[in-house]
């Protein structure tokens, strides 16, 4: 359930990385990632909703392929009963600056 949390939310980053780079044409000044909590759902005994186990952390890379492509990735990351876990989502982008 917890991975499928970090994709959601590393795909959601990765989209307003996308729209960044074909807007401005530029893969520097990236927006900053935003924070978002782990939901621990609800209680196997209990309807309560149990108190979340952290944030997830999301870390962006991107290179030029090309003037106006980039590849782009964001890594997610959490800890997850005493482990660390990540995942990382990559994308291509055309930029529309230039055009």
């Amino acid at each position: 359930m917890v991975r499928v949390q970090a994709i959601a939310a590393g795909q959601q980053y990765l989209d307003s990385i996308r729209q960044y780079i074909k807007t401005t044409g530029v893969d520097t000044g990236l927006p900053a990632a935003p924070v978002v909590a782990i939901d621990p759902g609800k209680g196997f005994l209990s309807h309560a909703a149990m108190q979340s186990p952290g944030d997830f952390t999301m870390t962006p890379a991107c290179s030029a392929l090309s003037l106006f492509d980039f590849e782009c990735s964001v890594t997610v990351g959490w800890d997850e009963d005493g482990s660390t876990q990540s995942v990382q989502l990559v994308s291509y982008v055309a930029s529309q600056a230039g055009f």
